[in-house]
């Protein structure tokens, strides 16, 4: 089983929640089982490694994560998991999105 793995920090312009701004950590892992699979895994705040960020999934679960800049309401984290031809058609439909800028 072949695996992949990255992690990007984002800024999170929350302008219209608070006037602050906060960090989104997006991990991009890649494996193969029975067809290959991509997933995107969205997490709030700033985590430098895998683990920082499962603890922070783990505790954002069971309820006991620090008080965050989002409402409450706001999901803390969010994975989507495709193929990797998808994953390209939604980098591509985002290219397209964004260029201008």
């Amino acid at each position: 089983m072949s695996e992949q793995e990255e992690i990007l920090h984002l800024d999170d312009i929350v302008g219209l929640r608070q006037d602050r701004h906060a960090h989104v950590t997006i991990r991009i892992h890649k494996w193969h089982y029975h067809v290959y699979r991509v997933a995107l895994t969205f997490v709030e705040g700033y985590h430098g490694t895998k683990e920082e960020m499962e603890k922070a999934i783990r505790e954002g679960r069971i309820g006991d994560a620090p008080k965050a800049l989002f409402p409450e309401d706001y999901p803390k984290h969010l994975s989507i998991v495709c193929r990797p031809s998808d994953l390209i058609r939604f980098a591509n439909a985002l290219k397209r999105i964004c260029e201008s800028e």
